[in-house]
């Protein structure tokens, strides 16, 4: 299983059950060895509110402990000769990351496999949709189907693109994560 992806029990061992291993994950997480990002089924506030406790991703809480887990050398990711898929999910594992560090509780949201936005934050009472792009890519439908939907006014995308303002998506480069300020 990718660590991008929703997490399966039944990826563990075939019929497995939440009751089973929900204890281990969430002593995991205790241990700051892992990050839970809850889906939220609505993008309104509170965001705690709209909390679907049956699906969630889990990212590593390093993004070296990432690289080590995926057998990911050093040599190929300074060397940019990852593979787009490996890269993405580096990209978005950083991104969890840093938003964490930055005190963020972080949330994904999804539309009937339509839509699925890498993360959804609240700021005080301001919900900001982010879309994750591990290079200058700027189609982001799925912020824009969240945007419309809920009314959002900011929005960002993280990229290798640098600061900018378009479309009424803030842009903020990937070295820059960390400006996202929590509360």
């Amino acid at each position: 299983m990718k660590l991008e992806e929703a997490f399966q029990y039944t990826l563990i061992k075939s019929g497995a059950r939440a009751n089973e291993y929900e204890l281990s994950i969430s002593w995991l997480e205790k241990a700051a060895v892992v990050i839970r990002c809850n889906k939220v089924r609505e993008g309104m506030e509170p965001l705690a509110g709209h909390e679907d406790f049956s699906s969630f991703k889990v990212y590593m809480s390093d993004v070296g402990l990432y690289s080590a887990k995926n057998n990911n050398s050093h040599i190929s990711i300074l060397g940019g000769t990852i593979g787009e898929t490996a890269k993405g999910a580096l990209t978005e594992n950083y991104v969890a990351q840093e938003l964490r560090a930055n005190g963020h509780k972080i949330y994904y949201w999804e539309s009937n496999n339509r839509a699925e936005l890498d993360f959804v934050i609240q700021i005080e009472n301001e919900i900001i949709p982010i879309e994750v792009k591990s290079w200058k890519g700027t189609r982001s439908q799925s912020l824009d189907v969240f945007r419309k939907k809920y009314d959002i006014g900011k929005t960002i995308r993280i990229s290798a693109k640098n600061f900018g303002f378009e479309n009424g998506i803030k842009s903020v480069p990937l070295y820059a994560v960390w400006c996202i300020i929590g509360k």
